[in-house]
């Protein structure tokens, strides 16, 4: 599924977000998720997209798996994740049931959740979190309503709701009144541990249940913060909201109306895994100058820092970046989850790993630029840098 800006301004300004992304930041976004050509729906980096994208999927109501394992279910697609399956385990859950007079009763739930003392991951399902329905603003609610914009193009995943946002849709494209009202039940953006520490997410991904429903799976910064590393378990509360939002198309221009109430939490407690992180270093060159890389990886995640004997890494103009390319021993490339240009003398990202514990690490500094790119050409060009373990 591919959402533009103006799903995104759409989504957004219907959920009351404070939150918004650069232009720069979405098109970096929208350039790395058409090199990747993922068919598990994932946005990275500004987790206030991920959950725009959230509101904008209604979700069916048939009871969902408590059984089920949803790292395996998305390590259908990604075997980084169907590698810890087995270690994603709850010590305790708490299901949230919230009930109301427009969805019935909604049950959330944390299902399963993998912990390494340095690395968090999260898997939870709602159900029936979404209702959608057609209404038509009295003049005191219309003025009410706050001016979009630019109208929003709003897609579903359930099958009268679907019918409805097409209609709205279409009624936007030929000039037509249409209004529209959407009762929901969702996530916070926050999570944090049973002693206050906030947990910064990352990514998000979602996908409907074969059975209807949704699934999520949402990862946090690595290394987590200090206060919540290397613990036997961890606590944690993600908030939820209900919500209702009202959008009306006047023919011409396009108007938003939301409300929210707290309405209780996800909370589960996570065991620590045995797993273990790994140092590795190595030197090399680039452009003529001596550089000096380093990494903490573990199965699921890796930080490397590349720091030069010079000023190497001067600006670039606004259609280009630095970048690092990871390899495990078996080339495997680790997938970049951020990107953060410290100075002219260092550059450090985070990558996603491979579900396997390296034992060793291939790194190659390159020069991504928008439109045109040769991947093969950039990489072939780049000296390879190799990291070994430091005992």
């Amino acid at each position: 599924m591919r959402i533009d800006d103006a799903r995104i301004r759409g989504a957004m300004d219907s959920r009351l977000s404070a939150l918004d992304a650069s232009a720069e930041r979405r098109e970096r976004i929208r350039h790395r998720i058409d090199r990747e050509e993922e068919t598990v729906v994932r946005k990275k980096i500004t987790i206030s997209i991920a959950l725009a994208v959230i509101a904008l999927l209604t979700l069916a109501g048939v009871a969902l798996a408590a059984s089920l394992n949803l790292f395996a279910f998305f390590g259908e697609r990604d075997a980084r994740l169907a590698e810890i399956a087995p270690k994603a385990t709850l010590a305790t859950e708490s299901p949230a049931t919230v009930e109301s007079g427009e969805l019935g009763t909604t049950v959330a739930a944390i299902r399963n959740a993998y912990y390494d003392g340095q690395t968090l991951l999260v898997a939870y399902s709602i159900e029936n979190g979404t209702r959608t329905e057609r209404f038509d603003p009295g003049e005191e609610q219309l003025s009410q309503m706050t001016k979009l914009d630019a109208p929003p193009f709003i897609v579903s995943q359930d099958g009268e709701g679907q019918s409805i946002l097409n209609e709205f849709n279409a009624a936007i494209k030929s000039g037509t009144t249409y209004g529209i009202v959407r009762y929901c039940v969702y996530p916070s953006d926050h999570t944090e541990t049973d002693d206050g520490i906030d947990l910064p997410p990352t990514q998000e991904m979602q996908e409907s249940a074969p059975e209807g429903g949704q699934y999520m799976l949402r990862e946090y910064e690595s290394p987590l913060p200090e206060g919540a590393q290397n613990r036997e378990s961890l606590n944690i509360r993600i908030p939820l909201w209900q919500g209702v939002s009202w959008t009306y198309f006047d023919g011409k221009d396009c108007y938003v109306l939301s409300e929210r109430q707290e309405a209780g939490a996800l909370t589960a407690m996570v065991p620590c895994t045995d797993a273990q992180t790994r140092r590795f270093a190595g030197e090399g060159t680039y452009n003529g100058v001596r550089v000096r890389v380093e990494a903490d990886a573990s199965a699921v995640h890796a930080n490397v820092t590349a720091t030069a004997e010079a000023d190497v890494f001067t600006p670039l103009d606004e259609d280009s970046w630095y970048t690092l390319d990871v390899r495990d021993a078996l080339g495997n490339v680790l997938r970049s989850s951020e990107f953060r240009a410290v100075d002219t003398r260092t550059i450090a990202a985070d990558f996603e790993g491979t579900g396997i514990l390296p034992d060793r690490l291939t790194v190659r500094i390159l020069v991504e630029s928008e439109g045109e790119w040769d991947e093969d050409t950039a990489f072939a060009a780049a000296t390879p840098i190799v990291l070994t373990m430091v005992e």
